[in-house]
Protein backbone atom coordinates (compact mmCIF):
# COMPACT_ATOMS: atom_id res chain seq x y z
CA UNK A 1 0.00 0.00 0.00
CA UNK A 2 1.27 3.50 -0.74
CA UNK A 3 0.75 6.41 1.62
CA UNK A 4 1.30 9.98 0.45
CA UNK A 5 2.52 12.41 3.08
CA UNK A 6 2.63 16.14 2.45
CA UNK A 7 1.15 19.48 3.33
CA UNK A 8 2.01 22.70 5.06
CA UNK A 9 4.17 21.10 7.74
CA UNK A 10 6.40 19.45 5.14
CA UNK A 11 6.44 22.31 2.64
CA UNK A 12 5.14 22.05 -0.89
CA UNK A 13 6.64 18.64 -1.61
CA UNK A 14 4.82 15.42 -0.93
CA UNK A 15 6.64 12.19 -0.40
CA UNK A 16 5.48 8.66 -0.98
CA UNK A 17 6.01 5.99 1.62
CA UNK A 18 5.51 2.29 0.93
CA UNK A 19 4.13 0.50 3.97
CA UNK A 20 3.36 -3.13 4.56
CA UNK A 21 -0.19 -2.99 5.91
CA UNK A 22 -1.76 -6.14 7.24
CA UNK A 23 -5.06 -6.57 8.93
CA UNK A 24 -4.83 -7.02 12.67
CA UNK A 25 -6.61 -10.38 12.81
CA UNK A 26 -9.97 -8.80 13.58
CA UNK A 27 -10.38 -7.68 9.99
CA UNK A 28 -9.86 -4.05 10.97
CA UNK A 29 -7.84 -2.72 8.04
CA UNK A 30 -8.59 0.91 8.97
CA UNK A 31 -7.09 0.53 12.46
CA UNK A 32 -4.08 -1.32 11.05
CA UNK A 33 -3.56 1.44 8.49
CA UNK A 34 -3.74 4.15 11.13
CA UNK A 35 -1.20 2.35 13.32
CA UNK A 36 1.15 1.83 10.37
CA UNK A 37 0.97 5.50 9.41
CA UNK A 38 1.45 6.64 12.99
CA UNK A 39 4.54 4.47 13.37
CA UNK A 40 5.83 5.09 9.84
CA UNK A 41 6.20 8.87 9.94
CA UNK A 42 9.49 10.41 11.06
CA UNK A 43 7.72 12.76 13.49
CA UNK A 44 7.06 12.16 17.16
CA UNK A 45 3.30 12.11 17.69
CA UNK A 46 1.38 12.25 20.97
CA UNK A 47 -2.43 12.23 20.81
CA UNK A 48 -4.54 13.19 23.83
CA UNK A 49 -8.28 13.44 24.34
CA UNK A 50 -10.20 16.43 25.70
CA UNK A 51 -9.40 15.27 29.25
CA UNK A 52 -5.70 15.31 28.31
CA UNK A 53 -5.43 11.54 28.62
CA UNK A 54 -3.19 9.69 26.16
CA UNK A 55 -5.03 8.15 23.24
CA UNK A 56 -2.02 7.24 21.11
CA UNK A 57 1.72 7.79 20.87
CA UNK A 58 4.29 6.57 18.40
CA UNK A 59 7.80 5.23 18.99
CA UNK A 60 9.38 8.31 17.39
CA UNK A 61 7.88 10.58 20.05
CA UNK A 62 10.36 9.23 22.59
CA UNK A 63 13.34 9.44 20.22
CA UNK A 64 12.51 12.97 19.04
CA UNK A 65 12.09 14.28 22.58
CA UNK A 66 14.91 12.22 24.10
CA UNK A 67 12.49 10.78 26.63
CA UNK A 68 13.15 7.22 27.83
CA UNK A 69 10.61 4.86 26.32
CA UNK A 70 8.59 3.10 29.00
CA UNK A 71 8.91 -0.67 29.23
CA UNK A 72 6.21 -2.77 27.60
CA UNK A 73 3.62 -1.99 24.97
CA UNK A 74 2.89 1.65 24.30
CA UNK A 75 -0.81 0.85 24.56
CA UNK A 76 -0.26 0.53 28.32
CA UNK A 77 0.12 4.32 28.38
CA UNK A 78 -3.31 4.91 26.86
CA UNK A 79 -5.64 6.55 29.35
CA UNK A 80 -2.82 8.01 31.45
CA UNK A 81 -2.40 11.75 31.96
CA UNK A 82 -0.24 13.62 29.43
CA UNK A 83 1.44 15.53 32.27
CA UNK A 84 4.07 12.86 32.90
CA UNK A 85 5.40 13.02 29.34
CA UNK A 86 5.03 16.80 29.09
CA UNK A 87 7.03 17.23 32.30
CA UNK A 88 9.84 15.18 30.77
CA UNK A 89 9.68 17.24 27.57
CA UNK A 90 9.97 20.46 29.60
CA UNK A 91 13.47 19.47 30.66
CA UNK A 92 14.51 19.45 26.99
CA UNK A 93 13.25 22.81 25.73
CA UNK A 94 14.95 26.22 25.93
CA UNK A 95 11.86 27.96 27.36
CA UNK A 96 10.04 25.50 29.64
CA UNK A 97 7.54 28.07 30.93
CA UNK A 98 6.65 29.24 27.42
CA UNK A 99 6.33 25.68 26.17
CA UNK A 100 4.11 24.70 29.12
CA UNK A 101 1.92 27.75 28.46
CA UNK A 102 1.54 26.81 24.77
CA UNK A 103 0.64 23.22 25.66
CA UNK A 104 -1.90 24.40 28.25
CA UNK A 105 -3.45 26.79 25.73
CA UNK A 106 -3.89 24.15 23.03
CA UNK A 107 -7.54 23.31 22.52
CA UNK A 108 -8.41 19.70 23.19
CA UNK A 109 -11.80 19.65 21.55
CA UNK A 110 -11.49 21.49 18.23
CA UNK A 111 -11.47 18.27 16.18
CA UNK A 112 -13.50 16.12 18.56
CA UNK A 113 -17.24 15.96 18.71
Amino acid sequence: MRVYVGGVMRGARARMVEMDIEEDGRGDLQASLQRAILNGVPDGILVVDRDRKLVSVNERFFAVWGIPRPEGALALLYGTDEARLIEQALTRVADPEGFAARVAAMPTSSLMT
